[in-house]
């Protein structure tokens, strides 16, 4: 992917970059919300049915979370980070399993599913960010080493639980295991999960600071905050917390989670 040559911002995403207590305090509200966002999702899907790997999975992001402001780095965040998708993603196929039956062919499936919205979020916000003037490797929780445009992919946190897991998981639902001849229709299957993808970016949640807006706009809104708490326009980063609605299936409020980043980055 060929990256255009001039970045309104690099000169302050350089300066920031130095910033330790802004880096530190961002990396936490961005993991405090993505294990937030996955808890959420859990509690989402488990109306009907739980399961100990799920139980488990929502006890330790809640404690995980709690403890994030014991972390002395922005490394130690990560860990926290990568202990919460373990057991998250442990819940995720107790989940699948319950939902699909999750046969070898079908499991294998959704893995190309899953990969396929993590590509297509990425990029999605890779386009924001390049238009608002960010440089994509001027990230803060991924090293640009192990990831490509890594900004993007920091975005990626508190959006992935809502947008691809949901999706992925509701469209796993009606995953058919074959044409009738033992032969499945990828073709038609992408086309499927095309549809559902340009969908669930149309999908309308309450935002605590604009009010009702598309997943679309809400993704613009969060690069366009990062964007004001790296020039200074506004105190502290405030990430994307959803609400849990039991009356609904979907993703459908968000809470400002003014409380938690601003005791953060008061620490």
């Amino acid at each position: 992917m060929k990256k255009p040559g001039f970045f309104k911002y690099l000169i302050h995403q350089r300066r920031r970059a130095r910033d330790v207590e802004f880096n530190r305090a961002t990396a936490e509200s961005i993991i405090w919300a993505k294990l937030h966002n996955q808890n959420v999702f859990l509690q989402s899907w488990t109306r009907h049915y739980t399961s100990d790997a799920i139980q488990r999975a929502s006890n330790y992001l809640m404690l995980l979370m709690d403890n994030l402001a014991l972390a002395t780095s922005i490394d130690e965040l990560r860990q926290y980070s990568e202990e919460a998708d373990n057991v998250y993603y442990c819940a995720i196929a107790s989940l699948l399993n319950f939902y699909n039956g999750c046969p070898q062919t079908t499991a294998k499936r959704i893995r190309r599913f899953l990969n396929l919205g993590n590509q297509l979020l990425h990029q999605y916000i890779y386009t924001l960010v390049n238009t608002v003037g960010l440089h994509p490797d001027y990230a803060i929780l991924h090293h640009d080493a192990d990831y490509e445009l890594p900004l993007a992919w920091d975005f990626m946190a508190e959006f992935h639980p809502p947008i691809v897991d949901d999706l992925v998981l509701n469209f796993a639902r009606h995953l058919p295991h074959s044409n009738g001849n033992g032969k499945s229709q990828p073709r038609t299957l992408l086309q499927r999960f095309l549809q559902h993808w340009e969908a669930k970016l149309r999908t309308f949640v309450l935002h605590p600071y604009a009010g009702e807006v598309s997943y679309r706009q809400c993704i613009d809104l969060q690069v366009r905050e990062y964007l004001a708490c790296l020039l200074g326009d506004v105190e502290y980063y405030r990430p994307l917390a959803l609400k849990f609605n039991p009356a609904r299936s979907e993703f459908a409020d968000v809470i400002a989670p003014q409380q938690v980043p601003l005791t953060l980055v008061k620490r």
